[in-house]
């Protein structure tokens, strides 16, 4: 137990000496402090047995910058291969004396043995360590390292690139030796270590140098092979030969005969690819992968049951992640809203898949969804379309919290009775989500009420007017915030039951200081649907609104009273007598 405690208090330690750097001050104490700091640190890193220990001093360590401690400062075990450089070895006594003695900064060899000789339990804090260090490196890179001015590609970059005490040259050099010339004394853990260091994406790409090596580590097995190309794409934009190793890896990905984790990480890395490859180099492994993982599921019928849609599921949430990313290339955006436009007539409703193809539809500009669940621009319409297109447009209001991706929806529905209670339980989850008092939010319902009743006026079709009905009733129910009572039973209410809240909906509703102005609109909606809808019981519940109302500033001023009155709904009064 006592080692517990003392294992906890040695992390906090070391995330208490995380927080030196952020101390900075130009005077000689803090120069030692940093100093003293950061070998205690180091020390952590080459002596303690516990991995969380030695994580932790990495964590703290990657907060330091490479110049706030000397190659004396770390442990012997580190720099055992470092040599002193030619240039200051001009005389044998020069030659004697011991590196750490001499050199005020720390080689770029050692970076290689921290990993080989690190806890192993704990190389996941050693790359930390070193990407947070290479990605400081790479940010301080001016323009002109990026420039090859007609020469070929180094195989490494000069010392006047990466200087003598970089992190990335030392890492790189030693991962392309042991890929070339491999000596077997770093083990395959600690070159995956490496080379997962490496393939990360950095602010800036690494200056530009020759790849060609990386075609040699490939054959060594699946997680090789995937780091290579994560490396090969994220250098592909400044470095050659980095493009002509993935073109060819894309090229030869043939669904059927690739391994699966190699078709993943096609679309793992897409974000990548959608920045600095032409649309053409991508289109083809995309439809051929996307094309074989649907064939395998088109025809699983098992709704929202994402883990049954195997990889085309997992593929669809890497392409919206892709289309999420604002970074790529405008063309290759339009690549792939397509290919997502056009499997919108191919897959049901009802397939394993249809969920994630939702999410999906949901990272797609307004263009594509207009176009794809707008009922105008189809040949022909169907039910099944009509509730395709509801479940995307309701996402697509949910996402963008606007109810104006309803409005169509609405109007199509109205037309046909099979899927009207189907897009009602569609819209609830953005009526949920909807600021109610939001301006944008009244002005569509204010939309809405007129939208109805233009309807009502120029259609017969009772099943329609009801429909329009259900639509303006749910919109109050929800929008009040009265569903929140019992948010997990409003999904199960029928259209009775939902009428059945109109009266005490409203009143909540128009009680909202926002609302106040929507008062006579809505006094005014509630009379007229009374008596133009041709149902008793909506009749008799607009009627019972109406009376709920009746303590409004707007009920007595414009005499809604009196209207009653005159003509107080015979259906409604008769509907309500008999109820």
């Amino acid at each position: 137990m006592w080692r517990g405690a003392v294992l906890l208090v040695i992390v906090r330690l070391c995330k208490l000496l995380s927080e030196v750097p952020a101390l900075r001050v130009q005077t000689p104490e803090y120069d030692k402090l940093v100093s003293d700091t950061a070998r205690k640190l180091w020390s952590y890193i080459a002596e303690s047995n516990h991995p969380e220990v030695v994580e932790a001093a990495c964590d703290a360590l990657a907060g330091y910058k490479i110049d706030d401690y000397k190659l004396k400062d770390i442990p012997e075990v580190y720099r055992r291969t470092v040599k002193l450089p030619a240039s200051y070895c001009k005389t044998p006594a020069d030659a004697a004396r011991k590196p750490e003695d001499v050199l005020d900064y720390v080689p770029s060899e050692v970076w290689p043995e921290v990993f080989r000789y690190t806890n192993q339990a704990a190389l996941a804090g050693v790359g930390r360590l070193a990407r947070r260090l290479i990605e400081r490196e790479l940010r301080g890179l001016r323009g002109g390292a990026y420039q090859l001015d007609g020469r070929p590609e180094p195989p490494i970059p000069s010392p006047a690139v990466l200087h003598h005490n970089s992190v990335l040259r030392g890492l790189l050099q030693c991962f392309r030796t042991q890929v070339t010339s491999p000596s077997y004394e770093f083990p395959d853990t600690v070159l995956l270590a490496i080379l997962q260091t490496l393939a990360e994406e950095y602010p800036k790409p690494f200056p530009p140098m020759d790849l060609c090596f990386l075609h040699e580590a490939v054959h060594r097995g699946g997680g090789w092979r995937h780091g290579c190309t994560l490396l090969a794409a994220a250098q592909a934009h400044t470095t050659p030969s980095a493009r002509r190793f993935l073109e060819n890896y894309l090229h030869g990905i043939v669904p059927g005969t690739s391994d699966d984790s190699d078709i993943m990480t096609v679309f793992e890395i897409l974000p990548i690819l959608c920045r600095g490859m032409p649309p053409n180099t991508i289109r083809a492994p995309v439809e051929r992968c996307l094309s074989h993982s649907f064939a395998a599921i088109a025809k699983v019928r098992s709704k929202g049951a994402d883990e049954e849609g195997g990889m085309f599921v997992k593929q669809l949430a890497m392409i919206q992640q892709c289309l999420e990313c604002e970074r790529i290339h405008d063309a290759n955006r339009t690549l792939l809203s397509q290919i997502v436009e056009n499997y919108f007539s191919i897959i049901t409703d009802d397939n394993a898949a249809w969920a994630a193809y939702v999410r999906t539809c949901g990272s797609l500009s307004s263009k594509y969804l207009e176009r794809m669940t707008s009922p105008s621009s189809w040949w022909e319409t169907s039910a099944e379309l009509l509730r395709k297109a509801a479940a995307i447009r309701c996402a697509a209001a949910l996402s963008s919290c606007s109810l104006v991706w309803l409005n169509e929806l609405i109007d199509a529905q109205a037309q046909d009775v099979t899927g009207q209670e189907f897009s009602l339980q569609c819209m609830i989850a953005p009526l949920k989500a909807a600021k109610p008092d939001d301006p944008s939010t009244r002005e569509w319902f204010m939309q809405l009420m007129a939208r109805t009743q233009v309807a009502f006026n120029e259609t017969e079709d009772r099943s329609a007017k009801l429909y329009l009905c259900d639509v303006f009733i749910l919109s109050v129910v929800m929008l009040c915030g009265h569903w929140a009572l019992c948010p997990d039973a409003v999904q199960q209410l029928t259209a009775s039951a939902r009428r059945a809240l109109l009266p005490a909906a409203c009143v909540a509703l128009l009680a909202r200081e926002a609302w106040t102005d929507c008062t006579l609109h809505m006094l005014e909606w509630l009379y007229h649907t009374r008596d133009s809808v041709g149902d008793p019981e909506t009749a008799m519940w607009c009627q019972r609104a109406l009376l709920a109302l009746r303590h409004t500033y707007h009920f007595a001023h414009n005499k809604i009273w009196t209207k009653l009155e005159s003509h107080f709904g015979n259906q409604a009064v008769t509907y309500d007598i008999k109820v």
